[in-house]
C-alpha cells in the first residue's frame, strides 16, 4: 500500500516533455492565440485526450503552464483558457452527436455530461469547472479507446508493476510489447555473447541487479548506493549509471525529497528496461564541446578560476553588446526565430533546450587549465551572472570525473581522441563523429569497436601502410609515397605509386554519414592528376551503393572495419 501511494504521484505537470507533444502548449490552452493558428483543432482535441488519458491532472497542467508565464492572476489570460476549453469539450461532444445512430446506446453518463454543458443554468465560468468537465466529457467519450493507452511509457509500466495493477499493467505491457514478468536471461545472455561484452559489463549482471535491487529500491523509494563500489562482484554498468542518476552534487537533495529520489529512481529503471528489453547501448548521451577560454584582457576573466572550480560552463555577453547579442539571446530564449544570430549564442540556446528533452555530455575547456568532462542533467535551468560590465550565462555541470578512476580533470596528452573531435577556434559545438569513445572515457566501459578510441592521424597512417602493404590488390597497392600526411592538399590524405607509375589518391574519413561520405567522394574526384581513387570509410562498398550511385571504374571503397580487421588476424596468425 505505501507503494501505491507514493507512486500515485510519479506524473509530473509536464506532459508535453514526458510524451514527447512536439507542440507550443500555448497553442493548446489559448485557441485564440497565434500559436494555435498552426495545429488544428481537431489536433489540439487529440492532444488533450491524450494528456487525460495518460493520467495527468489537467488542473495541475495548466497551473504550471500559467505559474511559467506569471500569469497564476491574469485575468484576461485565465478567460482565454476557460473559453478555449469549453470550446474543446463542446467540439468533442458535438462530433459524438453528430456520429450518433439510433441503434446506439446513450450512456446516462453521457446524458448528463450534455446536460450540464448545455444547461444554461450551469455557467462555466471558472478554469476547475471548465477543466473538471472537460476531463469528464473526455474520460467517458474515449473510454472504449482509453484502454489501448496510445501514449503508455516504461515508466507507466513500472509504475503499474510496483504497484500490482494487474489490468492495467496487461494493457500497458501489450501496447509496448514488454513484460517485466518474463524471463529474458537467456536472451540477454545471447546478446552479451554477440557483442562479446566482459565480466563485469555483462548484461546479464546487470539483468540480475535490476530484478533483485532497482526494482525493490523504486518499490521502497529508497537508493541503495549512492557512491560507486568497483571491486568485484560489483555491476559496473550500475555503478557507471550512478554518476548520471545519483550525481554526487544532487546526493544531498535525494536524501531529503521523497518525490525527487522517485523521479530519479524511476529515469533509472526506464533506462535499464530500454538497454535490456530494447536493445538500446547502454549510454547514448549526445557530446558537446564548450570553450570558456577567457583571456586576461576580458573583464569575465575575473571569473574564470570560480567558473571552473564550480565545474560550470558559459558564455559571454558584455552590457555594449546588449542592444544586438543581448536581443538576440532574448528572442531565441523565448522560441522566436531570428536571422544571423550570432553563432555562439543561437547554439548556447540550442544546446539549453537539448538538456530539456536529454542529459548531454560536455567537454568543458578553460584557459590555463585543464579538460573537464562532465555531465549537463535534464531540465538544467540556465544561471544568469550579472556583473559590471558584461552577464554571464552559465549551465551547471554535474559528475565532473572521468572512468572507474574518478578522474577529475583530463589532459590531451592523456587522451589524444578528443584532439580531433574538438573544432577550432569555435567556442560551442555539438560533437557528432566519436561519441562513443568520449562516453567510454566518461563512463570507463571498453568500446565494442577498438577503432572508436584510435586518433583520425593515426587511423589515416593505418591506411597508408594498408595500402603499402600486401592486403593491398597490386593494381592500388603503393610503392612510393608523394605526399606525407598533413601536407599538401586538404581532399587528399595518401597520395603514392603503384608499380606501374600511376597516380593513387586515397580520402580516409572516420564516418558512416551518409551525407559526409557523399561529400567525401565528391571532393576525392574533384582532384583530376589520379588514376586511381581509395575511399576509405566505415561503410563498405555494398552499404555505399545502396544510397549513391558509384559510376567510377577507377574508384575502390574500402572499409576501415576491414582494414583492422586484416591488421588483427596478422597479428594473430
Amino acid at each position: 500500500m505505501f507503494a501505491v501511494l507514493i507512486l500515485s504521484k510519479m506524473k509530473t505537470t509536464n506532459p508535453f516533455n514526458d510524451l514527447s507533444l512536439s507542440v507550443n502548449p500555448k497553442a493548446i490552452f489559448e485557441c485564440f492565440s497565434h500559436e494555435a493558428k498552426s495545429v488544428s483543432l481537431n489536433e489540439r482535441v487529440r492532444i488533450l485526450k491524450d494528456i487525460v488519458v495518460a493520467g495527468y491532472d489537467l488542473n495541475k497542467v495548466i497551473r504550471t503552464y500559467l505559474k511559467n508565464k506569471v500569469a497564476l492572476e491574469d485575468e484576461h489570460r485565465i478567460n482565454n483558457i476557460i473559453t478555449s476549453l469549453n470550446c474543446y469539450t463542446q467540439t468533442i461532444l458535438e462530433e459524438y452527436l453528430n456520429s450518433y445512430k439510433k441503434e446506439d446506446t446513450i450512456t446516462d453518463a453521457t446524458k448528463e455530461l450534455i446536460k450540464q454543458f448545455y444547461d444554461e443554468q450551469n455557467i462555466l465560468d471558472t478554469m476547475e469547472k471548465s477543466v473538471n468537465i472537460l476531463v469528464n466529457t473526455i474520460k467517458e467519450i474515449y473510454k472504449k479507446k482509453t484502454y489501448q493507452h496510445p501514449n503508455t511509457t516504461i515508466k507507466d509500466l513500472l509504475i503499474s508493476y510496483i504497484n500490482r495493477d494487474t489490468t492495467l499493467y496487461n494493457e500497458q505491457s501489450k501496447t509496448l510489447n514488454i513484460d517485466l514478468n518474463e524471463d529474458i536471461l537467456e536472451h540477454i545472455k545471447q546478446r552479451d555473447k554477440e557483442e562479446r561484452t566482459e565480466s563485469p559489463w555483462h548484461y546479464y549482471e546487470l539483468y540480475s541487479w535490476f530484478k533483485g535491487v532497482l526494482l525493490q529500491d523504486l518499490k521502497n523509494n529508497q537508493i541503495s548506493y549512492y557512491k560507486s563500489v568497483w571491486q568485484i562482484p560489483a555491476v559496473w554498468s550500475y555503478n557507471s549509471y550512478i554518476k548520471k542518476f545519483f550525481p554526487k552534487e544532487d546526493e544531498d537533495k535525494l536524501k531529503a525529497d521523497r518525490d525527487f529520489r522517485q523521479e530519479r529512481l524511476l529515469d533509472f529503471a526506464e533506462k535499464v528496461v530500454n538497454v535490456l528489453w530494447k536493445n538500446q547501448p547502454l549510454f547514448d548521451e549526445p557530446s558537446w564541446l564548450v570553450r570558456c577560454n577567457y583571456r586576461k584582457t576580458d573583464r569575465q576573466y575575473e571569473m574564470k578560476e570560480r567558473l571552473y572550480a564550480d565545474n560550470k560552463i558559459s558564455i559571454c555577453i558584455q552590457d555594449y553588446e546588449e542592444e544586438k547579442d543581448g536581443v538576440c539571446y532574448e528572442k531565441l530564449q523565448k522560441g522566436e526565430k531570428v536571422k544571423k544570430a550570432p553563432l555562439y549564442i543561437s547554439r548556447f540556446c540550442l544546446l539549453a533546450k537539448q538538456i530539456q528533452v536529454n542529459d548531454i555530455l560536455v567537454i568543458s575547456e578553460y584557459s590555463d587549465h585543464d579538460i573537464k568532462l562532465g555531465l549537463l542533467k535534464k531540465g538544467t535551468e540556465i544561471e544568469e551572472i550579472k556583473k559590471e560590465g558584461y552577464t554571464l550565462y552559465c549551465l551547471q555541470m554535474k559528475s565532473v570525473y572521468c572512468g572507474i578512476h574518478e578522474i577529475n580533470s583530463i589532459t590531451l596528452q592523456n587522451f589524444p581522441i578528443l584532439k580531433g573531435l574538438m573544432p577550432h577556434s569555435i567556442t560551442l559545438s555539438p560533437i557528432k563523429r566519436r561519441t562513443n569513445a568520449i562516453r567510454s572515457i566518461y563512463y570507463g566501459y571498453p568500446l565494442q569497436n577498438e577503432l572508436d578510441a584510435i586518433p583520425d592521424e593515426e587511423i589515416e597512417k593505418m591506411c597508408h601502410e594498408w595500402l603499402t602493404s600486401s592486403f593491398a590488390l597490386e593494381s592500388i597497392r603503393i610503392v612510393k609515397t608523394l605526399m606525407e600526411k598533413g601536407k599538401g592538399m586538404h581532399d587528399i590524405d595518401v597520395l603514392g605509386l603503384n608499380k606501374n607509375n600511376q597516380v593513387i589518391a586515397a580520402q580516409v574519413s572516420y564516418t558512416d554519414n551518409v551525407s559526409t561520405i557523399k561529400g567525401k567522394y565528391k571532393s576525392l574526384l574533384n582532384y583530376k592528376y589520379a588514376d586511381k581513387y581509395i575511399l576509405c570509410t566505415l561503410k563498405n562498398k555494398e552499404e555505399v551503393s545502396t544510397f549513391m550511385n558509384i559510376d567510377n571504374d577507377n574508384l575502390t571503397i574500402i572499409s576501415l572495419n576491414d582494414i583492422w580487421k586484416d591488421f588483427n588476424n596478422s597479428r594473430m596468425k
